[in-house]
């Protein structure tokens, strides 16, 4: 019986975890879009962030982590790379494999773009009391950590090494 109120707890927290996260993920998205409309889509963002957190990734590990195929994948890192935020390299192991990672400017700009997202999600944060402050931390700690044991190194394409978090 325990067993099953533990399944159904474990099952709400998912459902939970669901519906927020594309709550959140919108408003952020929505007022990054109403800022900085041209400068970066929503794909081009989630591109630079995969590239940032795998850097030396294949093309086919990001179109599997944007969620793409890989003829737009590629289109979509020609567009990056033209506009100087992302470079290509050839695997020194294999030289039909290409290496993605951020130039310094286009970390530079994804690092611009966290900044503000920070700070917006901060403003809507700030009215929560200091206990709903601290509880949504630990429980996105305890997220964390709980996600971060899957991590990416296994996933082919990843980059030797795994991932980072910045």
């Amino acid at each position: 019986m325990s067993e099953l109120i533990a399944d159904n707890a474990a099952r709400s927290c998912a459902a939970e975890v669901m519906a927020t996260l594309p709550l959140i993920m919108r408003t952020i998205g929505a007022e990054m879009h109403r800022r900085h409309a041209g400068d970066l889509s929503a794909p081009q963002f989630h591109a630079l962030n995969v590239v940032d957190k795998h850097d030396g990734a294949s093309l086919s590990f990001l179109a599997r982590h944007i969620a793409s195929g890989l003829p737009s994948a590629s289109k979509l890192v020609d567009g990056l790379v033209e506009r100087g935020l992302v470079a290509r390299a050839i695997a020194p192991d294999d030289r039909r494999r290409v290496l993605l990672s951020l130039t310094p400017r286009g970390r530079e700009l994804l690092h611009a773009f966290h900044q503000e997202g920070v700070a917006y999600l901060a403003t809507h944060l700030a009215s929560l009391t200091d206990d709903e402050q601290r509880a949504i931390l630990h429980a996105m700690g305890i997220l964390r950590r709980r996600f971060a044991l899957n991590g990416d190194a296994a996933c082919p394409g990843a980059p030797h090494g795994g991932h980072h978090d910045r």
